[in-house]
């Protein structure tokens, strides 16, 4: 197995190197700190935390890696998001990039030797006790939506920021005559096919969801024009009994699920970066309460950020 070595120029704060998660659970501070956990032999968790606010705590989960420069590990989305927050922040890069260099994505799910969907909650709880954070945001699209809507559920008072998510990564689509990234994430992570891999892992989300409650809030940003609407979002709804829109739409789906399904980009692409830092920076505001006529009017306000970029 070819693994990966450390790119220290990635972390921007002072770095301290754990050599398991008790090492970096006698370590943790409440300074602004960069932790390098080896949590298995083959990887590694390195996460980043800015302490502000510690009422709120934000954790941001990357999406893919691009398959068009070389991006070394860690890998950490929305670095600026920091200049703008109140809420304490954690960024956090996928432990199985260590497994190889050319591995793009792996939803935040583990490996054989690292069981990242049974141990990274005890880390990101942690975290979120130690500093007392009363509520908590998952912040991320595309794989980092499927890792915020994952791990968003097993954590109190949570919320999931989310656009374009996966929902159901065993039905990433293998392009034609090739090994598709989540082929090759399952036989590198356990040695197994994309159909036994959810014998490993929960790789569908719409079975967690829907109707198999949940309470943590849910805020999902959807392109129309994006083939994640057809492939993820529709059997998402249909876990909760609704159908696709068919046209624009931004409302409650139930008590805990917001959907705003429009055309604020094209494709899979974000949606436009000043809507997106409103809205985060608006949602983690320690004084403002999570109420049902705030999502509304949040979501009105955003839509004048995106027309002007």
């Amino acid at each position: 197995m070819e693994l990966v070595a450390t790119d220290i120029s990635q972390f921007r704060c002072p770095l301290i190197h754990c050599n398991d998660t008790r090492a970096f659970f006698d370590s943790f501070s409440f300074n602004n700190a960069a932790y390098t956990i080896a949590v298995s032999n083959e990887c590694k968790l390195d996460i980043e935390v800015i302490i502000n606010d510690p009422r709120v705590i934000v954790f941001v989960f990357s999406g893919a890696k691009s398959n068009d420069k070389v991006i070394t590990t860690p890998y950490f989305m929305a670095r600026g998001l920091g200049a703008g927050l109140d809420a304490s922040i954690v960024y956090v890069s996928d432990p199985s990039y260590y497994l190889h260099k050319d591995l793009k994505l792996a939803w935040y799910a583990g490996s054989s030797s690292y069981r990242a969907q049974t141990e990274l909650p005890k880390i990101l709880s942690f975290i979120s006790n130690k500093i007392n954070a009363e509520r908590k945001i998952f912040f991320g699209g595309s794989g980092g939506g499927f890792a915020s809507l994952f791990y968003s559920r097993l954590l109190s008072n949570s919320m999931a920021i989310v656009w374009n998510p996966q929902i159901n990564i065993s039905n990433y689509p293998a392009p034609a005559g090739r090994y598709s990234v989540v082929d090759f994430y399952s036989k590198l992570a356990f040695n197994t096919s994309r159909e036994a891999l959810k014998n490993y892992i929960v790789d569908d989300l719409s079975l967690e969801y829907g109707t198999a409650k949940h309470d943590n809030m849910v805020i999902y940003m959807q392109n129309i024009t994006d083939h994640h609407a057809e492939r993820d979002l529709a059997p998402f709804l249909e876990s909760y009994n609704c159908r696709l829109p068919t046209k624009n739409y931004s409302g409650f789906i139930d008590d805990n699920f917001y959907l705003h399904y429009t055309n604020w980009s094209k494709g899979h692409r974000p949606p436009p970066k000043a809507a997106l830092a409103y809205l985060i920076e608006r949602f983690s505001r320690p004084s403002l309460q999570w109420s049902k006529n705030v999502f509304p009017k949040t979501f009105m306000k955003a839509e004048r950020f995106a027309a002007f970029e």
